[in-house]
Formats: C-alpha cells, sequence, structure tokens
C-alpha cells in the first residue's frame, strides 16, 4: 500500500493507492490530542481535524492491521 500524506490548517488530505479503515491520531507539543476513525478510499480523503497548530503532529494506522501507514508534523 502506498500512502501520502499532507497537511495545512484543520485538514489532513490522505492519498492511497487502495481503500482501509484508518486511525487518526493527532496531538499538540502541549499534550493536546485526538483520535479520528475514518474511511479511506482510493485516491483522495479529506480530514477535518478537531486540532491545529504548529508542532501538530498526525499518525494514520491501518486499523484492520495496525500498521502505520504515514506521519506528518505540521
Amino acid at each position: 500500500m502506498r500512502v501520502f500524506l499532507a497537511a495545512e490548517g484543520s485538514t489532513l488530505t490522505i492519498s492511497s493507492n487502495r481503500a482501509f479503515e484508518a486511525l487518526v491520531l493527532a496531538s499538540m507539543p502541549s499534550g493536546d490530542g485526538a483520535f479520528l476513525n475514518c474511511d479511506v478510499a482510493p485516491g483522495t480523503t479529506i480530514v477535518k481535524l478537531p486540532l491545529s497548530g504548529d508542532g501538530l503532529m498526525l499518525e494514520v494506522v491501518d486499523s484492520r492491521t495496525g500498521a502505520v501507514t504515514g506521519t506528518i508534523t505540521v
């Protein structure tokens, strides 16, 4: 599986060559965090995040396998 991530503001863009159920983990340096479940479709999926700001770290995990498919820090 190939996954590419891009983030700007409170939007995460996930580009994938296959569909999967994802768990998105979002955390700030301050300790604030959030978990989001989403269905990723082949092509591009847009995820609205409840957090934004400098230092936001995002990790996308395949819910079925537990494999980390991508990480990005804004």
